[in-house]
């Protein structure tokens, strides 16, 4: 019997180290999604910075793309603070030695709405990404195209 005892205890010490594998992994794609729409809103507000014609003719496109922006990093933070919440029933309840099947139907709830959540706002994170990219684009493309913007020539 200690031996099934000891198996389980490193079986569950295993899925406790693929645990927390995974939440370090989730937490470096959140930081990737935060990093990459502030870098989209501090290149395009730095450009516009420097060359405020651009500014008249598509505005709509600038703003959309930052308030996407700050939505996306929004969202994506909002992802963080649920996998944490997640995790920290996981260390509850594995300190308390209870299994999934041991918790009662609202601990199960709370567990998998922290789980859910997280995973919305993730997704979110990313069609609102994605939106920013796509409104920042449309935002160049639009300047460049109606001659607000030209790309400035090399020097001799």
């Amino acid at each position: 019997m200690p031996e099934q005892a000891d198996s389980a205890l490193a079986y569950a010490l295993k899925v406790d180290e693929q645990v927390e594998k995974f939440l370090e992994s989730k937490q470096k794609l959140v930081y990737f999604l935060i990093a990459a729409s502030a870098g989209c809103i501090a290149f395009t507000v730095d450009f516009v910075a420097k060359n405020p014609p651009y500014v008249k003719t598509g505005w709509f496109y600038l703003a959309s793309g930052g308030i996407w922006g700050l939505l996306c990093a929004g969202c994506a933070l909002g992802s963080v603070y649920f996998m944490l919440r997640s995790h920290q029933f996981h260390v509850a309840f594995r300190d308390q030695k209870k299994e999934w099947n041991d918790l009662t139907k609202g601990q199960q709830a709370r567990w998998t709405r922290a789980n859910r959540w997280a995973d919305r706002l993730l997704n979110a994170a990313f069609l609102l990404l994605f939106a920013e990219l796509t409104l920042f684009v449309v935002f160049f493309v639009h300047a460049f195209a109606t001659g607000a913007a030209t790309v400035p020539k090399p020097a001799p």
